[in-house]
Formats: C-alpha cells, sequence, structure tokens
C-alpha cells in the first residue's frame, strides 16, 4: 500500500530544512557602562580599559608640565566649535551615536597600525563600528592650523583598521578595511561630520584590530594631519552551539517525524459488504 505525505508534511518538512541551525550572540561596545568624570573624559587608563568584553590600549605618561599618550581614550566632550589640540577628545558630531553617553576617541602615529589597537575576545568577530572626526582633526583639515594646511584639491585624510591573526596588532594581517575621514579629490569636499556606518565583516577571525592613518599633507616629520578619530557601537558576533537546530527547528522536526509515522501506519481494510 502507498502512502502519500499530505501537502502541509512537504512544506513542514521544508522548513525544517532551511531552519538556522545555528545561533549567534551579538555584542555592541557602546562605551556607555564607563564612568566618565566631570573633565568629560579619561585618558590614563594605561595599558587600557575594557568594554563590551573588548580591551583598547592606552599609553599615557604624564611629564608633569605636559602628557603624552597614544591608543585609545574614552569621552562624552560636547565641544564642537573650539579648534585645537587643547579639543582633542571631542567628536565633531557633540554626542555619541545615541545622543546620551560615551564614545571612544583613538590617537595614533600615522602609518603604525600597532600603536592604537583593540583586542577582539575569544570566538567574537568584528562587524561594524560607527565612525567620525574629532573636533581638532576636522577644523585642521577645513581651515589649517599652526602645524597643518587646510586641505584643497587632490587631499585626502585615510583610516585604515587593519585585522590582525594575534592579540595586541601583531602576526599576520589578515585584511584591511578602508575608511575616508575627509576626501577632496575628484572636486569633492567631504570631512565626515556624522557618525558613518563602516562595514568591518571582511576582517572575520582578526584576533586584534590596529589602527593606520593617511594623509596628502605630510611634512618632515610625517603626517602633519591630526591622527584621530572617534568610534561608538562597535559591533561584534559569534556563533554558538555550531550546528545544533534552533529549538524551533527541532520541535518542528519531531511534529513532522511523528506526523510521517502516523501517516504510514496501515489502516485497517473496511469489511466488505
Amino acid at each position: 500500500m502507498r502512502c502519500f505525505a499530505p501537502r502541509w508534511l512537504a512544506v513542514a518538512a521544508l522548513i525544517v530544512a532551511t531552519a538556522p541551525m545555528t545561533r549567534a550572540e551579538t555584542v555592541v561596545v557602546d562605551f556607555d557602562e564607563l564612568v566618565v568624570p566631570s573633565t568629560g573624559f579619561v585618558n590614563n587608563s594605561d595599558p587600557g580599559f575594557t568594554s563590551g568584553g573588548v580591551f583598547f590600549n592606552n599609553n599615557f605618561t604624564d611629564f608633569g608640565f605636559f602628557t603624552a599618550w597614544y591608543g585609545w581614550s574614552y569621552s562624552n566632550v560636547n565641544d564642537t566649535t573650539t579648534p585645537g589640540f587643547l579639543n582633542q577628545y571631542a567628536a565633531i558630531t557633540g554626542t555619541d551615536f545615541s545622543g546620551t553617553g560615551n564614545y571612544a576617541v583613538a590617537y595614533s602615529f600615522a602609518e603604525d597600525g600597532r600603536v592604537a589597537f583593540l583586542n577582539l575576545p575569544v570566538g567574537f568577530n568584528p562587524v561594524s563600528a560607527r565612525i567620525t572626526n574629532t573636533t581638532y582633526a576636522f577644523y585642521s583639515i577645513r581651515d589649517g592650523d599652526q602645524f597643518a594646511t587646510a586641505f584643497s584639491d587632490g587631499d585626502f585624510f585615510r583610516l585604515d583598521i587593519v585585522g590582525y591573526d594575534d592579540l595586541n596588532a601583531t602576526g599576520n594581517e589578515i585584511g584591511t578595511v578602508e575608511f575616508f575621514l575627509a576626501d577632496y579629490r575628484n572636486g569633492g569636499s567631504l570631512i565626515v561630520n556624522t557618525w558613518e556606518l563602516v562595514d568591518l565583516s571582511s576582517l572575520a577571525g582578526a584576533r586584534s584590530l590596529g589602527i593606520r592613518f593617511f594623509s596628502t599633507d605630510t611634512g618632515p616629520f610625517g603626517m602633519n594631519t591630526p591622527a584621530y578619530f572617534a568610534m561608538d557601537n562597535f559591533t561584534l558576533f559569534r556563533p554558538l552551539d555550531d550546528a545544533i537546530p534552533e529549538p524551533s527547528a527541532i520541535l518542528l522536526t519531531a511534529i513532522v517525524v511523528a506526523a510521517t509515522g502516523w501517516r504510514a501506519a496501515p489502516r485497517r481494510q473496511r469489511p466488505q459488504a
């Protein structure tokens, strides 16, 4: 005796076949759990700080009459009008991406991607980040200052985010994401002043990300453009329970199996009249 499965059973089987076989954990690093004092920023967390499970390096030295630093700080400074080095911790947007919290500010030595870096937690891959200029860099690019020349046709300021297969921006480079913080090429005059979404998914598999800067405004001592940018909502993900079906898929599979058994069970023949 041939047994034909009902149409709904075929549909259910298709749903099971295409049901997700993995789940993912997503983390958004927004720095809002970090406590910021009345100064509006923190930049003395040497050797670094952690937010959302991600380690951000910081090297800070106080010489008494001046301080020196590189790496990452975090801030909620909202000064979008004061140019110059004394306003180095402000994002040109005036707020973080949500408008209510903190953001990170990175400073590096131009082309060296090992100076400012971040370490990813085990098993997590980068997805994206919101990125913008600092107020300091914005006005230096637009107007020039005592060190830098105002941009003109053909100039650019580019951020490179480099993926490394080991911690602390070491090991092999596995890829680079380029983002133009300012672009005056081809007759343009772009200076980023909003939180732009940057796709970092091509850096999957990296254990750390390093920061590099490139500018057409250079001098005898290297790049004249202030090597800063601000970042918020750094998003990561990792797969969970690889190759284990979702609970809904398991339940649906059980229903299909039970229904298949019920349909295949032999039926009693009615006695002939």
